[in-house]
């Protein structure tokens, strides 16, 4: 019997359940015969400590957020909480994941905060609404978000410049918000009132009313909707024909959640199935088989199992969840690494394999000090007033040809060589008289030998 279930939905399939009496309950479902299901408890967590709000899977782990303003992370493999992030000052609203990597809060404060899996921190704070945000939806590519809120307002964020796009103005606030499938299209939910906007004309291209507040909302089609309503019922509404399939009572109270299951078959001669499940807040989950090839014959309720609790939110997991973020993570993993090794190997080039090269010896000829008859060429004394000290200058060759044409100046300038120019270079050694008559030379410096007379 489990191998049957395993090709239908894989190895792991769980449904967890948020309630309004604070706890987290998590059933898996196993195939039985005639094509139903069986539903079994798996486990449950008391964290909150008041009514869980809203529930969305993240690879491995389940993210709950209620009215206590806390956002709780639960690991569905080890069957352990991980941590509470408390970034929001106000009821968490909504929760939504992007590519089982990054989470997104929404919360009465008006703020929404981005966290990565795995690290739990706060990445950005998006920054807008003047009230509650009801409803967020995240772009099937990840470069757009859109909220609504309790301002009457619908936000579009650009998510990679972490910002603010544009902001449209409502009639009324609205309640939900959605993405299709394809990111052409959303939907907005007022109350009672769906509103199809078209992404690319930018204006509203279909609105329906069902007289009866919708709770819930979820695409099953780019152009089939499928919508949980405060009678108990369940309706399927395809948005091209403008019409409802059909439309059955699925609980005798307000439906107030819903997921899909993977679309599945039991045997390959038989036609796929959606697989929808519903909570309601008299207590039963429920799971429904839908034809895919035609969503007008009536759904069956292959499954059915009372909590007794008060369900307030639903989510589906699947190991196809968790294979998808170990993959992606598996991917960053090996791209930090390249990059690591990258850096390693230009450090290493920088400073170079061994000893380091001994320095090259010049040689004789390569000596770059000046000969004595460019020395004499270069430097000369000016005679200058008393009152100030003699300088030594370094002449070039204009100079030099200038001291040529003027002969009459010659008189003026004296050019000293040898151990005299040295002096007046501060580079001689200092002469000194003993008390024999004799002068000594007292080193001042290093001299070339050049320069010594």
């Amino acid at each position: 019997m489990e191998d049957v279930s395993n090709r239908l939905f894989g190895e792991c399939f769980e449904i967890i359940v948020g309630t309004n009496e604070e706890y987290m309950i998590a059933f898996n479902i196993k195939y039985a015969k005639d094509g139903r299901f069986t539903l079994n408890s798996a486990f449950a967590n008391h964290s909150h400590c008041s009514g869980i709000r809203k529930l969305v899977v993240c690879g491995p782990h389940i993210i709950s957020g209620g009215v206590d303003e806390m956002v709780h992370v639960f690991n569905l493999k080890k069957r352990n909480k991980i941590g509470v992030i408390g970034e929001h000052e106000g009821t968490i609203t909504d929760l939504q994941q992007h590519k089982q990597k990054f989470v997104f809060s929404a919360s009465e404060d008006g703020k929404i905060c981005i966290f990565r899996e795995g690290k739990w921190e706060c990445e950005k704070k998006l920054l807008g609404h003047k009230g509650a945000i009801n409803s967020l939806a995240i772009h099937p590519s990840g470069r757009l978000a859109i909220s609504v809120g309790a301002d009457r307002t619908l936000h579009t964020w650009d998510l990679i410049k972490g910002r603010k796009a544009y902001v449209s103005h409502l009639s009324d606030a609205g309640s939900l918000v959605k993405w299709s499938p394809s990111g052409s299209q959303y939907v907005v939910v007022v109350d009672s009132r769906v509103d199809l906007h078209l992404v690319q004309s930018a204006t509203v291209g279909y609105s329906h009313d069902f007289f009866v507040r919708i709770n819930d909302i979820a695409f099953l089609k780019d152009n089939v909707i499928l919508l949980a309503l405060e009678n108990g019922k369940v309706a399927v509404h395809d948005i091209e024909e403008g019409c409802t399939l059909q439309q059955w009572e699925a609980h005798s109270n307000r439906v107030r959640a819903m997921d899909l299951m993977p679309v599945a078959a039991h045997n390959e001669d038989q036609h796929l199935k959606h697989y929808l499940v519903t909570g309601s807040s008299d207590g039963w989950i429920k799971v429904w088989s839908l034809q895919e090839d035609d969503l007008k014959e009536p759904a069956e309720c292959v499954s059915a199992k009372n909590t007794q609790c008060r369900i307030t939110c639903l989510a589906v997991y699947t190991d196809s969840n968790y294979k998808e973020a170990i993959k992606s993570k598996t991917l960053e993993q090996v791209s930090d690494k390249v990059n690591r090794m990258m850096m390693r190997g230009k450090r290493s080039s920088l400073k170079g394999r061994g000893r380091p090269p001994k320095r090259p010896v010049l040689n004789e000829e390569d000596d770059d000090e000046i000969d004595d008859e460019e020395f004499k060429a270069k430097v000369k004394v000016e005679q200058v007033p008393v009152s100030k000290r003699k300088r030594v200058t370094i002449a070039t060759e204009s100079d030099a040809e200038v001291d040529e044409e003027n002969d009459d100046i010659d008189n003026q300038v004296e050019v000293y060589t040898g151990y005299q120019a040295l002096k007046m270079m501060g580079l001689a050694k200092e002469e000194k008289t003993t008390d024999s008559g004799n002068s000594v030379r007292k080193s001042r410096g290093k001299i070339p030998k050049r320069f010594m007379e």
